[in-house]
């Protein structure tokens, strides 16, 4: 009870310091609140403690990295640069990750992605792959007292500023190298539909127009180096990263908790339409459109985090249709009203992708999903469609089209060699389509 209070007096010391400064007419955000270090709001746990991943909330291990006994020099940036250079890492904007399912087009070489950590555009690296690799896996081995099973190894790594939205998962661990880290918790079933409204948004943004107005505030901190979180299963969670971070998330993907059975949200809604992708054929319809319209409601009728549930709805109802016309003509406004090369522009860009890849998956329609790729590229190069663009064309053998576009996507991916050769392949086709038409009789 007396570090309970202990806690809930710093935090309201840190609160009336933050309007006083705010009062004052001083530089101030909406994160001032949220600053206190994690050591100072969470619970500290010792390295070692027992089953940490049956926790149920959210907790400090300190001196979790020292424990762990890893390398420091190998695993920094300037060693992994020279050891891990052209590793490709997959690469997301702000809010992209946690829309998409850690889905991303965009594959990067570390030294790359290194070299532009301070660029306008805020580079996230969370990638399972990299521990795939013996040297790398050596870089961080796991400690025994973490180990837990069906859980995976994460590289994150980012400049300031970049992070990843509100998402939920499987009990994780994040151990943080070098760096600090803002933290944002809700508990399962408690997350404010002000925040799902704001999905789509960078974390900073967040920060500035959501969160001050926020009825129920989340748990928030500052992550320092040296130190690891416990986000317990269920348990909603956003970052951003004060400075350059390097750390290693160790989690469960899949989360074992139901949500529906400690609050009704957004995290309780996706569990809802996995649900329903298991009822009978002559169920699916009605309970799709009951979640759809839900979903409208609580996200204000933008309910892109779940564009992927509008593939098997409509495979089972013509209903989905409209859904699908009303969620992509606000992708595209989205798209449109970002400018070129930014990182709303990315995110715009990778949402197109997938509603290119809906259209494929239940129409079969190659014409108007390389329509909207086509579109997402010129606004968005880098965000990595021209792989998919090429490969749509070359179905409709607009074999010109498809060089034109593997050209701009090897012009932002110079290390894809699977796309020079594509490049090369399309190129190849074209111009034999040139000939044989300039071979035919005139009609």
């Amino acid at each position: 009870m007396g570090a309970a209070l202990v806690v809930l007096a710093l935090h309201l010391a840190v609160n009336v310091s933050a309007e006083d400064a705010c009062a004052a007419g001083e530089a101030c955000s909406s994160s001032l609140s949220f600053d206190t270090p994690c050591r100072d709001v969470l619970e500290v746990l010792p390295p070692g403690t027992p089953k940490l991943w049956s926790r149920t909330r959210p907790a400090v291990i300190s001196g979790a990295v020292a424990d762990a006994a890893w390398d420091l020099r190998a695993f920094s940036f300037e060693a992994m640069k020279v050891d891990f250079g052209e590793t490709l890492l997959k690469v997301f904007s702000p809010a992209q990750a946690a829309l998409l399912d850690g889905q991303t087009s965009r594959v990067l070489p570390l030294r790359r992605i290194i070299s532009k950590l301070d660029d306008e555009q805020k580079i996230y690296v969370f990638d399972k792959e990299f521990f795939q690799n013996v040297s790398a896996k050596e870089l961080a081995p796991i400690p025994g007292w973490l180990k837990m099973s069906d859980a995976v190894a994460f590289l994150t790594l980012g400049g300031p500023l970049s992070g990843t939205q509100f998402h939920a998962h499987g009990t994780a661990f994040l151990l943080l190298v070098a760096g600090k880290k803002r933290w944002y918790l809700h508990e399962p079933g408690q997350f404010p539909n002000a925040s799902a409204r704001a999905l789509h948004l960078p974390v900073s943004a967040f920060e500035k127009d959501v969160l001050p107005s926020l009825e129920s505030a989340p748990l928030g901190c500052v992550q320092h180096a040296g130190d690891a979180i416990l986000v317990p299963d269920g348990w909603a969670h956003a970052t951003i990263n004060v400075e350059e971070t390097l750390g290693v998330a160790w989690q469960r993907t899949t989360s074992l908790i139901k949500t529906c059975e400690h609050g009704h949200d957004y995290w309780c809604l996706g569990q809802s339409f996995v649900s329903a992708e298991k009822l009978s054929l002559k169920k699916q319809p009605q309970r799709y459109k009951e979640l759809f319209a839900e979903a409208n409601e609580l996200t204000g009728d933008f309910p892109i985090g779940f564009i992927r549930h509008l593939g098997p709805y409509w495979q089972v109802s013509t209903e989905a249709k409209d859904i699908f016309k009303a969620v992509r003509s606000k992708v595209l406004q989205l798209l449109k009203a970002s400018k070129r090369h930014s990182d709303e522009a990315l995110l715009a860009a990778a949402l197109v992708k997938r509603l290119a890849d809906v259209l494929m998956g239940t129409r079969k329609d190659a014409k108007r999903a390389s329509d909207l790729l086509a579109v997402a590229q010129k606004k968005a190069p880098e965000a990595g469609q021209g792989l998919a663009l090429a490969r749509l064309l070359g179905q409709q053998f607009r074999w010109k089209e498809a060089a034109e576009a593997l050209a701009v996507h090897a012009s932002y991916f110079p290390e894809d060699r699977g796309a020079a050769l594509m490049l090369e392949q399309a190129t190849n086709f074209a111009r034999k389509a040139q000939m044989e038409q300039s071979a035919a009789p005139p009609r």
